[in-house]
C-alpha cells in the first residue's frame, strides 16, 4: 500500500475521534491470522516510527484489505490523551479541548481560541488552530506530546501572512517552528540541544520514566498527576506523582539510569459524610 495511503487513513481514523472523547472496549478473543508487513506510515510529509511505552517500535499492518495501526503512539503523536482500564478492558481516546460538532455550515475548530489570540481562528480567517498547528510540528520532528514541552505558540503576520510561531522542547532539544495558519504547511523549522535544560543529559523520557515508577510501585493502570524533569544537584531526574485507588504515589528517577532516587505512598482521606452526619 503506498504512503499517501496509509497517510490518508491514519489521518482519516484520528480526525474522527478530534471532536470528542471516545472509549472503546476489547473482547477476550484470540485466532491466527496471516498479515502483509512492511506497511509505513507518512505525517505531514515525514516518515513517521509508532512506539511503544518502552520506545520500541511497533509496526502496522495489513490483513483483508485493511490497515491496522498501534493505536496509542499514533494519538499521541497528533495530541490526544490514551489511556487504558483493565478492569472494563476500554481504551479512552481524549482529544485535547474537544468540543461536539457544529450542525451548521462553519466549520468547527475543535479548540479553544488560539494561544497569543484572544478572538480565535474563525473569527481571524484562519482554517487551522494552534492545536492543529502544534500537531503538524510534533509530526513533522517526530515528538509525541507527552514527551514535549511546549514554551511558545503564536499567532502572528510574517510577509502578509498568518503563521504560527511555535517553540518546545523533548529530549534534550529546543524546537522552533513557522506553521503557515491557512495551509498547516511548515514555512520554517530548526532544532538544536538544548543546555539550558537538564533534559540535555536525560537519555530517558517522560513515558519511560512513567513506565519505571509505576512498575516499583506494582500499578497497572496509574492516573498520572505529574511527570517533570528538574535538576537535583546537577543530576537530571523525573518527579512523578499518580495515583492508584485511594493510594497517591511520589517518585524521583535518575533521567539517565532510570535508578530510583526516592519514593513515598500514602493514602488518601476522604471524609466520612454518615460521620459529619
Amino acid at each position: 500500500m503506498k504512503n499517501n495511503q496509509i497517510k490518508g487513513f491514519a489521518l482519516g481514523a484520528v480526525s474522527a475521534c478530534l471532536v470528542m472523547g471516545v472509549a472503546y472496549s476489547t473482547v477476550d478473543a484470540s485466532r491466527n491470522i496471516t498479515v502483509q508487513d512492511g506497511i509505513r506510515i507518512q505525517m505531514n510529509n515525514t516518515a513517521f516510527v509508532p512506539k511503544d511505552a518502552k520506545g520500541n517500535p511497533v509496526s502496522p499492518f495489513l490483513y483483508n484489505g485493511t490497515t491496522y495501526v498501534p493505536m496509542r503512539p499514533l494519538c499521541e503523536a497528533i495530541g490526544m490523551t490514551v489511556s487504558y482500564d483493565a478492569k472494563t478492558k476500554t481504551v479512552s481516546l481524549t482529544a485535547p479541548n474537544a468540543t461536539t460538532p457544529n450542525t451548521g455550515t462553519t466549520p468547527n475548530t475543535g479548540t479553544t481560541p488560539n494561544v497569543g489570540d484572544t478572538t480565535g481562528g474563525a473569527a481571524t480567517g484562519t482554517p487551522i488552530t494552534d492545536e492543529n498547528a502544534k500537531v503538524a510540528a510534533l509530526g513533522d520532528a517526530g515528538v509525541t506530546a507527552s514527551d514535549a514541552k511546549f514554551e511558545k505558540c503564536e499567532l502572528k503576520q510574517e510577509n502578509g501572512k498568518s503563521v504560527y510561531e511555535i517553540e518546545f522542547t523533548a529530549s534534550g532539544k529546543k524546537y522552533e517552528y513557522q506553521i503557515d495558519a491557512t495551509t498547516g504547511t511548515i514555512v520554517k523549522k530548526d532544532n538544536k540541544e538544548d543546555s539550558s535544560s537538564p533534559s540535555s543529559s536525560a537519555k530517558l523520557s517522560e513515558s519511560e520514566a512513567k513506565d519505571i515508577a509505576s512498575k516499583k510501585a506494582g500499578v497497572s493502570s496509574p492516573k498520572f498527576t505529574k511527570c517533570e524533569l528538574g535538576d537535583d544537584h546537577g543530576k537530571a531526574v523525573y518527579e512523578i506523582e499518580f495515583t492508584s485507588g485511594s493510594t497517591k504515589y511520589e517518585y524521583k528517577i535518575d533521567a539517565n539510569s532510570g535508578s530510583v532516587i526516592s519514593s513515598d505512598k500514602e493514602k488518601e482521606e476522604k471524609e466520612d459524610k454518615d460521620d459529619k452526619d
